[in-house]
């Protein structure tokens, strides 16, 4: 032992003391390299950069040493350091961006695609135009969700549904049945009943690896997407080991000054009556639950996020593991007003028959898991696997109170009062699992494949609607007297969808080179099955009369005596009751020549659709086919063309075909009478040209400047259009357009920083113009009603969209704000059947600010609609509001580790 000891003390004494060097190693930008490479020269001692950029070399001895930083895509630094004995010296690096062209292919290597030096760089290096937002950027925005996110893009504005549950990308002006939803590449289901769209709300921005729009197409890619196609590209496994957890608490304004209105979720039945009992089974009142119609006031909880992220590789890198899971606890709501409109008899322009007064309390929970999983075979070998599973729980509780005036002039608050209670609760659920693979066959042919299953299914248990009524009349001394409430109607429905899809994918790609040009040729086919169904079940309940045949007093919902006046429900006799099969098979050629400075890529797609409906056979349209089935191809050529000017420059021209299929909903012949709706069997695909021309410049990965026009010619759009009068109600049916539509517009994006501050925007001109549309007229003095044309934009397009953001940034300090505007145009949002309803232009603001507390700890807030911006309709372009919603401020703050 003393031998021992002994030894240990001379080892000290004549040992030279060591010492740390650390540091960070961040782009021209200030973000973080992660997997970044530091070497001390001349030694074997080295490390890589971890999630934050930062890395540390220990027991370095004492003496002068040259270190080197290097990472993919950038230009290598080498600094020259005194080490001391015992001491830790602080060595940091900002590497420039540098694309190493070989043989005319980029190669980025493992430049971290979740930095903004990253998304610059696969934007003026892509093949077509893309508009990309990278997870960074993502993480210092004021947003928490992808719809949020996406309003940031240059010309994307968001479609919202009244009670703020639902959020489509409208694109370039074309609504959202023209764009599609991507995950890691694949196109993903609906959880929507009667649309092919995804609400991006449900998507938390934490599981974001970044965001890519496209917004022209390639032969590889699907033509079903005219406006553009939202590729969300899930995180992945990093090269070194990242440890991430975030945490934050906020409120809504809104609930600061009103209560929160809940209801009991406890007694909702998952299944209808006849949905329990069998379809034969009459339903009474004891079927139907009460508690959910009873209203709850409350102080509203807190709205809570927390994320928690962890990648590692094992096996001597070999095998990557990524698992990210977040979720999102949120409590929001809305105040607002509904009006019904009418044309004034006496020559007014318009006149308000029905004032409804509304509030709206919104609890939704959002939870996502992204797993990942990657293994190396060899160097030539690569298979991965990626699943997304999104859970989102939504409830609402409507309130309002519809007043029908009986004399406008009179003033409102008398007439017939309706309070309306709606109850709802929603369950989606969407899960994507791919399977894929990435072969080098030979030095120059690579083989890729995938195999993916996707599911998407909603469940929508007793949506309850009560209705109860009474009667405000004026006195002769000019007061107004309130008789008592009676009970009216229930309705009760119950809704349940499923969209599933199996697809499988492969591309071949081969490079050689013609006339001295390096050429790559590409093939590739897909297959697409998809089933989906839909059930709804709907009971109407009606107030029982007294025994003396006297309207019931309203006592309370427990004391409300009904008589269901349908107590078989619509199970069998609604068309909403479909099943559904779309089969899609395509294959595509493809080539890239690099010519010098100029790429050219070019190729046709070729689709081949089968689609298919079976639904019940229902009166009044019993002539209609209970089941169709229809066959289509598609010839879609495109071409691409890419200049480069030089280093920082690019010219962009590109034309591609494409086509858009009708939402699943519109093909089934059903009829609507609450919304006037007809289902059309005999729909057909809209089919488009698309021109489109961009400069861009990059002078530094950091600042940019993008500007150009496109155009869309779309044959056989569909809008819904007049069918008739059915026992004095107006019905109205998604048709196709007789003549083509066209959109055109402008973009301009930019970034530019000077020193700590930078101002970063786009600005979108869209105009589109489609004619033949009927419209209906009541002429008041003759009693005629008139059928007439009308030339008007597209549903949902916004002339004018503009971003501005003022940044400030400190990198020593690690404190990042950004100021954020927006303002969106005016909108068609509705076309009506004597009117048209339009969205008046929104501006609003948010902040959002990021400071370093230490080397691991961030903390951070997002501040959003700041101006407490209100979404008003308007009666065509006139300012008589239809509707108005006003959310008010949000706020959020947190804190986020990364190790």
């Amino acid at each position: 032992m003393r031998s021992f000891l002994l030894l240990v003390l001379l080892s000290l004494a004549f040992s030279s003391p060591a010492a740390t060097l650390r540091g960070q190693v961040v782009g021209p930008g200030g973000d973080a390299l992660t997997g970044a490479i530091v070497v001390v020269q001349g030694t074997s001692l080295n490390a890589a950069a971890d999630a934050a950029g930062h890395y540390e070399i220990r027991d370095v001895p004492a003496g002068r040493y040259a270190v080197r930083a290097s990472f993919v895509g950038y230009r290598e630094a080498v600094k020259s350091v005194v080490v001391v004995a015992d001491a830790t010296v602080e060595l940091d690096f900002a590497l420039q961006v540098q694309a190493q062209s070989l043989g005319g292919v980029t190669v980025m290597g493992k430049l971290n695609q979740e930095e903004e030096n990253a998304s610059r760089l696969s934007e003026k290096t892509a093949d077509n135009i893309v508009n990309i937002i990278s997870s960074r950027a993502i993480e210092r925005s004021p947003d928490i969700n992808a719809a949020n996110v996406l309003t940031r893009v240059s010309g994307i504005n968001i479609q919202r549904s009244a009670g703020s549950n639902g959020a489509y990308a409208v694109i370039r002006g074309m609504e959202p049945r023209y764009n599609n939803t991507l995950v890691n590449g694949i196109k993903i289901p609906s959880p929507d009943g009667q649309n092919r769209f995804v609400s991006l709300d449900i998507v938390p921005s934490d599981l974001l690896k970044r965001i890519e729009v496209t917004k022209s197409l390639v032969p590889s890619l699907e033509g079903d997407a005219t406006g553009g196609t939202v590729n969300l590209v899930m995180k992945d496994a990093p090269d070194t080991t990242l440890f991430r957890a975030t945490a934050s608490v906020g409120y809504s304004q809104i609930f600061f000054d009103r209560k929160y209105e809940s209801f009991s979720q406890a007694d909702i039945q998952q299944k209808s009556p006849g949905g329990r009992y069998g379809t034969d089974y009459a339903a009474t009142q004891q079927d139907f639950s009460r508690s959910n119609l009873k209203t709850v006031p409350k102080q509203a909880p807190p709205t809570y996020l927390a994320g928690l992220t962890f990648g590692h590789r094992y096996l001597g890198n070999r095998l990557g593991v990524l698992v990210a899971l977040n979720t999102q606890n949120q409590y929001f709501g809305s105040n607002g007003v509904f009006n019904t409109v009418a044309t004034d008899p006496q020559n007014q322009p318009y006149l308000v028959t029905i004032t409804a007064p509304r509030t709206f309390s919104n609890h939704q929970i959002n939870n996502g898991l992204v797993t990942h999983l990657d293994f190396t075979i060899n160097e030539r070998n690569k298979i991965a696997f990626d699943n997304l599973l999104l859970r989102s729980d939504f409830s609402q509780l409507e309130s309002s109170v519809d007043t029908l005036l009986t004399d406008q002039r009179r003033g409102p608050g008398t007439g017939t009062i309706n309070p309306l209670l709606q109850t709802h609760t929603t369950r989606q659920i969407l899960e994507n699992a791919k399977f894929s693979g990435r072969h080098e066959l030979a030095s120059r042919l690579l083989f890729d494949w995938a195999g993916v299953v996707s599911v998407a299914t909603s469940n929508s248990p007793d949506y309850a609607t009560l209705n109860t009524d009474f009667l405000l009349s004026p006195t002769a001394s000019g007061q107004i007297n309130r008789s008592a409430e009676f009970v009216n109607t229930e309705l009760r429905v119950w809704q349940h969808n499923r969209d599933r899809d199996y697809t499988g994918l492969a591309n071949l790609a081969y490079q050689t080179s013609l006339l001295h040009h390096a050429l790559e040729l590409k093939v590739g086919g897909l297959y697409r099955a998809k089933d989906r169904y839909n059930l709804q079940d709907e009971y109407e309940l009606r107030a029982a009369q007294n025994t003396n045949g006297t309207k019931q007093l309203f006592m309370g919902i427990d004391n409300a005596q009904f008589a269901v006046y349908t107590p078989l429900g619509t199970a069998g006799a609604d068309a909403a009751n479909y099943t559904a099969y779309e089969n899609i098979g395509a294959g595509y050629v493809q080539a890239k020549w690099e010519l010098g400075p100029l790429q050219v890529l070019t190729g046709v797609r070729l689709e081949s659709t089968q689609q298919g409906f079976t639904t019940v056979q229902i009166s009044p349209v019993s002539t209609l086919p209970s089941g169709i089935a229809k066959t289509y191809q598609d010839f879609l050529p495109s071409l691409n063309l890419r200049y480069t000017l030089n280093e920082q420059q690019n010219l962009r021209f590109s034309y591609f075909a494409s086509i858009n299929r009708p939402n699943y909903y519109e093909s089934v012949p059903y009829r609507n009478y609450t919304t006037g709706i007809d289902g059309n069997p005999r729909l057909l695909h809209a089919t488009a040209d698309n021109l489109d021309l961009r400069y861009e410049i990059y002078p530094t990965p950091e600042n940019y400047f993008t500007v150009g026009v496109f155009y869309k010619r779309i044959v056989n759009p569909i809008e819904l259009k007049l069918e008739g009068l059915t026992a004095g109600q107006l019905f109205r049916q998604p048709q196709n357009n007789p003549t083509p539509a066209t959109n055109l517009g402008a973009e301009v994006t930019f970034t530019k920083y000077v020193q700590h501050f930078g101002l970063s925007g786009n600005y979108t001109y869209t105009h589109s113009v489609i004619s033949d549309h009927q419209k209906v007229f009541n002429d008041a003095a003759t009693g005629q009603t008139y059928v007439i044309t009308q030339d008007r934009p597209l549903q949902s397009q916004a002339a004018h969209i503009v971003n501005l953001s003022l940044l400030f940034r400190d990198k020593p300090t690690g404190f990042y704000a950004q100021i954020s505007y927006q303002y969106t145009g005016r909108i068609l949002q509705l076309v009506g059947s004597n009117f048209d309803y339009y969205q008046r232009p929104l501006s609003s603001l948010a902040l959002s600010v990021d400071k370093d507390i230490t080397r691991h700890f961030t903390a951070f807030a997002k501040l959003n609609n700041l101006l407490n911006t209100k979404t008003v309709l308007t009666v065509n372009q006139s300012d008589f509001v239809l509707q108005q919603d006003a959310f008010k401020a949000t706020y959020l703050l947190g804190v986020r580790y990364v190790l």
